[in-house]
């Protein structure tokens, strides 16, 4: 957490289940584990982070697990809450699977990624989730923007295809892409 206008900062949820990776957890894309040439598999904790436009909650996830959370920003903002009594406040949204990047809209909708299904999908303020689209270009989808022409733009980063992750190889489909949606009313 950072307060930007006194420029003091502080960690909050550190090492706690809804921000770390889950133990053993191997991502798993186009039917390969995504591991380094040692056999070292990717690994990241908290990553995706969407903060709704009436700024009441933050929803975050690890990529590796398969899990939504999010917490209250009125409760984040609680310099009090020591790291028990925060991390009490954390609530599970739901199964959402392997999930990179994440945005919410002026709706309450929050999108997320899912690249080993090459989807985009969304949880509704009522908590409904939906896939809003799948498609075979969407090579480890990652960054999200929002148009003011109603289209949902996403990057198609290919990370799971850079040599790291393929013996030295390049894997990557160039040049890299940008993709839009138009979104459902």
């Amino acid at each position: 957490m950072l307060d930007l206008r006194t420029g003091k900062s502080r960690v909050v949820l550190q090492g706690h289940k809804s921000t770390a990776a889950a133990p053993g957890f191997v991502l798993r894309i186009d039917g390969k584990e995504v591991k380094d040439k040692n056999g070292k598999p990717f690994s990241s904790n908290a990553n995706g982070l969407a903060l709704t436009h009436d700024f009441t909650y933050v929803y975050y996830r690890a990529i590796n697990q398969t899990k939504l959370y999010r917490i209250a920003t009125e409760q984040l903002l609680n310099t009090a809450l020591g790291g028990a009594a925060l991390a009490a406040q954390v609530e599970t949204v739901g199964e959402t699977g392997i999930s990179h990047g994440m945005l919410a809209d002026s709706q309450g909708n929050i999108y997320l990624t899912d690249s080993p299904n090459k989807a985009i999908r969304r949880v509704t303020p009522a908590g409904r989730f939906e896939t809003l689209v799948r498609d075979p270009r969407l090579l480890w989808p990652d960054s999200f923007g929002l148009g003011p022409d109603g289209y949902l733009y996403v990057t198609a980063a290919q990370i799971h295809r850079t040599p790291k992750w393929n013996n030295g190889e390049d894997k990557v489909a160039y040049p890299f892409r940008l993709y839009r949606l138009k979104l459902p009313k």
